[in-house]
């Protein structure tokens, strides 16, 4: 299983909503994949465009839970659930919608380097779960709401130039504000140890630490199930599956309860996007 790959922070914002200086404006320096592997096997890429200015995207990612038991499945286009007795934060519905219209106009823009749209709406709402910067979305999906249409930019993916003013400030919330550091030391174990398996689909240390620190800030509830996995794969043999993922060998368990998590306190089923 992975646990994100292709970028989140990037994904969040150079994948739909970004500036055209989003790669200078990440926290870290790379966006690639949040788990260069450990125990985890797909990938949660940067959906190609960006909503608000035409900055490139982060690698886009594929792939799917593999193997936890716990949270199998596929949430789609949807990423959250209904409230129940859920623990953690919930977007507003408004924003929610507003990712859907966004990636619409990115699929209308058929550029090609886009990922799925379906891939698009998830990665998109990511960003949302930051609610510390949520009436900063509002004025970007009023601005989506009346834009013409999305343009390609020239590295084939798609944005929004109409809404970068709204955008920007956003983009920075998330990065310098919702992004902390709190599991930055277990991060760094578990990708140093997944990019040392060097697997095919496997990513590199530095992108995957960006994005982990990224899932550790999103699901604030569910960050000690999430450190309790990544202490584990920092430790845990790595081996490569049979699609060239990397695995932390004895990890999965604790993996599926993080899962269980996401989808208790969250109404979280990871999909096409946000693969962990």
């Amino acid at each position: 299983m992975t646990l994100l790959r292709g970028g989140l922070v990037a994904l969040v914002l150079c994948g739909v909503f970004v500036m055209t200086a989003c790669g200078d404006s990440e926290q870290s320096g790379s966006d690639d994949d949040l788990t260069g592997g450990t125990d985890s096997g797909g990938s949660a890429g940067a959906n190609g465009g960006s909503v608000a200015t035409g900055g490139s995207s982060a690698a886009s990612g594929s792939g799917a839970t593999s193997g936890s038991g716990a949270t199998s499945g596929s949430s789609g286009a949807s990423g959250t659930a209904g409230t129940g007795g859920m623990r953690g934060y919930r977007p507003p519905d408004n924003q929610i919608d507003g990712c859907t219209r966004a990636c619409e106009l990115e699929r209308t823009a058929m550029c090609p380097n886009e990922t799925t749209f379906e891939k698009c709406v998830e990665d998109c709402q990511v960003g949302l779960l930051f609610d510390v910067c949520s009436d900063l979305w509002d004025p970007v999906f009023a601005c989506v709401e009346v834009a013409d249409a999305a343009t390609c930019n020239e590295q084939g993916t798609a944005y929004i130039g109409e809404c970068v003013d709204e955008a920007t400030p956003a983009f920075e919330c998330v990065t310098m504000t919702g992004v902390t550091n709190d599991l930055a030391t277990p991060c760094s174990s578990h990708c140093i140890a997944a990019s040392a398996a060097m697997c095919t689909s496997g990513t590199d240390a530095l992108g995957c630490s960006s994005d982990c620190r990224v899932i550790a800030s999103a699901f604030p509830v569910c960050a000690d199930a999430f450190e309790a996995f990544l202490t584990c794969s920092g430790d845990a043999e790595q081996t490569c599956d049979s699609d060239g993922k990397p695995v932390a060998n004895g990890c999965l368990g604790l993996y599926g309860t993080f899962l269980d998590c996401l989808l208790a306190d969250y109404g979280w089923r990871p999909g096409v996007g946000l693969t962990l």
